[in-house]
């Protein structure tokens, strides 16, 4: 292989080499890029951007899981117990982190905080004490948040978080790109892997999925209020069936549960594979007394939780008052495989730029044309020394080709050995030429010397 031969393929073969590594980069980006915001909910069963109220009016109730509030938490008579679906608690802090709070306590209307399966992890603990029975208290011992969990908690440094946990794990975009999923579910429309569907009937309604998509129920507040289950004619909610329900005001704020029918699973009805989209509503109220399962997204709601029948499931929200004595039981929302759920605005792997070899440009060796010097004629004189006549070898390179020719290896191999030849064979006869000539007439020159010696 030729030198130029080889510099294009090892050119060749270096871009081959980085090509594949941005496929490479590209795949890793893809799969950075399919991160769902609902995936990063650290297992808590309520998150709140702001303040979290847990049964101020005095209604009681729990939530079998946990509660992470990026403001203050109030409470009335509350108690927080282990996940209801079995899955451990988060670990944001602590082992098991039950309560995470980014402000303080608010003890104005408290009677009773309960942590019975983790601990209490509270950004500001500013003029707080601890009993010692491990109750958190500001100034009334009957008024208090307690970890009922292991050996407790037994001073204010085990209930405070460090500087920055709360953002540590939602991180200040965080619920900008749950408002932003939020917008990207509202306007999903019929597609590849997305099927849109209506119920039909009343009261209890009947639903058709189409298996193996995302199925996106548009309905209004009213009509979810006025019906009270829904059946699945065929496909039920699964890891790769699933449901996503988009629910415009309609003018009312409030929304009345729908009970979910069918799934074999005791007490879960579906709730990992559901997402309600509250998408833009500000006040949202959850009323009604019959059954309630998924994931709640709304990013932008002041919820006001005054359903008095468990919700199963995460709730999702700006902030949260829990007013009914319904109770929240804790189910994990299951992410998407890539590409069969909408995603957040995620940070893509940066491409790598390939900067190509560049290309060799190729001046094609200049042909050459070999002028013969005319031979000499007569007799030398005999009283003259004679010296070798001069032979001009005039080089003139032929007008320059409009292209350099560079089909293929072979032929440009060929063509240069070729040239090279025509012009070191000419050169070697010229000069082979020239000197027999000169020695010609040295020997012509010495003979007539020696003849005239003999005279």
């Amino acid at each position: 292989m030729s030198g130029f031969a080889g510099a294009i393929a090892g050119g060749a073969a270096l871009l081959a080499v980085a090509m594949g590594t941005t496929v490479a980069a590209s795949a890793t980006s893809g799969s950075t890029a399919c991160l769902n915001p609902l995936a990063e909910t650290h297992n808590f069963t309520v998150m709140v951007e702001d303040n979290a109220m847990l049964g101020a009016a005095g209604a009681g109730g729990e939530i079998e899981g946990s509660l992470a509030a990026g403001g203050n938490v109030g409470f009335g008579l509350y108690n927080l117990l282990d996940n209801a679906d079995g899955s451990p608690l988060p670990t944001v802090a602590s082992p098991a982190t039950q309560l995470l709070v980014g402000g303080t306590v608010d003890y104005s209307s408290g009677q009773r905080l309960d942590l019975n399966a983790g601990f209490g992890k509270i950004a500001d603990t500013t003029d707080l004490s601890v009993t010692a029975d491990g109750r958190l208290i500001l100034d009334d011992a009957n008024r208090y948040v307690k970890s009922q969990f292991g050996a407790g908690q037994h001073s204010v440094s085990d209930y405070t978080a460090a500087a920055g946990t709360f953002s540590g794990a939602f991180p200040a975009d965080y619920f900008d790109r749950l408002r932003s999923l939020s917008t990207q579910y509202s306007a999903l429309e019929a597609g590849d892997g997305t099927a849109m569907v209506a119920a039909t009937g009343s009261g209890e309604l009947h639903l058709v999925l189409q298996e193996g998509k995302t199925n996106v129920w548009n309905v209004n507040a009213a009509d979810v209020s006025a019906a009270t289950a829904v059946t699945f004619d065929g496909a039920t909610p699964s890891a790769t069936t699933r449901l996503v329900i988009n629910v415009s005001s309609g003018g009312s704020a409030d929304v009345g549960g729908l009970r979910f029918n069918g799934d074999p699973v005791s007490d879960r009805y579906f709730a990992p594979w559901v997402v309600w989209n509250f998408q833009g509503w500000e006040n949202l109220r959850l009323v009604g007394a019959t059954e309630m399962s998924g994931t709640l997204l709304a990013p932008d709601s002041a919820l006001d939780y005054n359903r008095n029948n468990p919700f199963r499931g995460q709730i999702i929200a700006e902030s949260i008052d829990i007013t009914g004595a319904g109770e929240i039981h804790h189910w994990s929302h299951e992410a998407a495989p890539c590409g069969d759920e909408p995603i957040g605005t995620a940070t893509p792997t940066p491409e790598i730029t390939v900067t190509p070899t560049p290309e060799v440009t190729v001046t094609p060796t200049p042909e050459v044309n070999v002028v013969r010097s005319p031979e000499a004629t007569g007799t030398p004189s005999p009283e003259t020394s004679v010296a070798p006549s001069a032979t001009v070898v005039a080089l003139s390179p032929e007008a320059a080709p409009t292209a350099p020719s560079t089909s293929t290896e072979q032929q440009l191999a060929a063509t240069g050995f070729d040239r090279l030849w025509l012009v070191t064979a000419a050169l070697v006869l010229l000069f082979g030429g020239a000197l027999a000539l000169a020695m010609t007439r040295i020997r012509q020159a010495r003979r007539t010397a020696g003849n005239e010696g003999r005279h």
